[in-house]
């Protein structure tokens, strides 16, 4: 028993540090142009590649498949493996699992559902963090889109060719996820790939409707033989009008989200404000008493 609670106490205070560590603020490295990884991967990297290690000998059928295009739209395919991320579930597992297992045997909550809930917490927190990553970086796309369609127009009206306008956009564009992306696109073209096959590559890997749209807009231009500044110029058109759309769809969704709040936490702050000091009058006086009874 002394064993378990000991094991525990130290899987509880990693616990901790992982979560103080997790919601701190990250500080900016000065390189804007490259993809961070979160501080706690990099804090325990041994650690993750000594237990990866052990998770690659585990077949686990469509789950690595599943994971890899998971980490390659949330952009970290450069520094994290599937057998990477399994790790991390892992060890975030068995670290809220001793928090949970301290906090059940310190009598704070002797309840089994209090392990259940750590054990259950570990296993998705890192697939929420996951998600959360992959939908910032979605969003940050889609927001910067119309702007690099705008001056890729620009450029490629001034006569340069499609890859060497995607080439100076590239370079001039504020870093971010999709600067990287067309980055990427560029690699894979020096490497050999044609345009088309690199364009379909990136719009498999990031599977988002506006991308998509894009690179099938690009790809049939450039089979037809139309003209690429036109295309290029209906798109980031239409990319606008997309991007206006999804702010007025938040907009509108904006009341009904602050209802939920309004109704369990602001308008309960203001009743006791109002009706509070009436009511205790009304019991001072014996008022209330002679209504109820």
């Amino acid at each position: 028993m002394i064993l378990l609670l000991a094991a525990a106490s130290v899987l509880a205070f990693i616990a901790v540090s992982l979560l103080v560590l997790q919601l701190a603020p990250e500080r900016d490295s000065g390189d804007a142009d490259e993809q961070r990884m979160p501080q706690l991967y990099r804090m325990f990297r041994p650690l993750i590649k000594y237990v990866a290690g052990i998770v690659r000998h585990i077949p686990l059928g469509d789950t690595r498949p599943q994971y890899k295009r998971r980490i390659d739209r949330a952009g970290l395919a450069f520094d994290m493996s599937p057998d990477d991320f399994l790790a991390i579930k892992l060890l975030v597992t068995a670290m809220m699992f001793g928090f949970a297992l301290l906090v059940y045997y310190g009598n704070v909550a002797r309840e089994p559902l209090t392990l259940i809930l750590g054990f259950v917490l570990g296993f998705f927190w890192p697939d929420a963090r996951l998600g959360d990553v992959i939908g910032k970086r979605e969003r940050s796309i889609q927001k910067s889109l119309p702007d690099f369609l705008d001056l890729l127009v620009l450029s490629v009206e001034s006569g340069l060719d499609f890859v060497g306008a995607t080439r100076k956009v590239a370079e001039h564009f504020q870093p971010g996820p999709l600067t990287w992306e067309f980055r990427g696109l560029l690699r894979n073209i020096n490497l050999g790939k044609s345009r088309n096959d690199a364009l379909r590559e990136m719009g498999g890997k990031l599977n988002l409707p506006d991308i998509t749209t894009f690179v099938n807009s690009v790809v049939q231009a450039t089979e037809a033989g139309a003209a690429m500044g036109l295309v290029l110029r209906t798109q980031a058109a239409e990319m606008r009008s997309r991007r206006f759309q999804r702010a007025e769809k938040l907009a509108y969704e904006a009341p009904v989200k602050m209802l939920l709040p309004l109704v369990a936490f602001i308008f309960p702050a203001v009743f006791i404000i109002v009706l509070g000091p009436i009511i205790l009058s009304f019991i001072e006086s014996g008022i209330l008493m002679d209504l109820l009874f």
